[in-house]
């Protein structure tokens, strides 16, 4: 039995889609850690389990994760146990939003 939690999708969000100064992986990794703070948790995935989720190097994803860092777009936190991914990309509409729009027009 296939079951819809277990399906995996590519995230848009225009705000950082239209982001000019970063690439696709980048932007894949905000999104990722979009997913996690719409749902009000931190993300704590680690760069193995991106670079495996995205098909690249881990060393790839530590480099783009330090760009990201360096252009103020994403930061390291620690919550004195782990370290976890914190987006600085504000949204400009909230997950609600995208609910009350046909699906066309997203």
């Amino acid at each position: 039995m296939n079951s819809m939690a277990n399906e995996r999708y590519l995230r848009f969000d225009h705000d950082i889609w239209s982001i000019s100064n970063v690439n696709v992986l980048q932007k894949l990794i905000m999104n990722h850690v979009r997913s996690f703070e719409d749902k009000a948790l931190p993300c704590f995935t680690k760069p193995r389990t991106l670079a495996e989720f995205f098909g690249v190097d881990v060393e790839l994803i530590i480099v783009e994760i330090e760009h990201l860092v360096q252009l103020g777009l994403l930061s390291i936190e620690d919550d004195g146990s782990k370290k976890y991914l914190s987006l600085k990309v504000v949204p400009k509409n909230s997950i609600e939003d995208y609910f009350q729009k046909d699906i066309f027009d997203v």
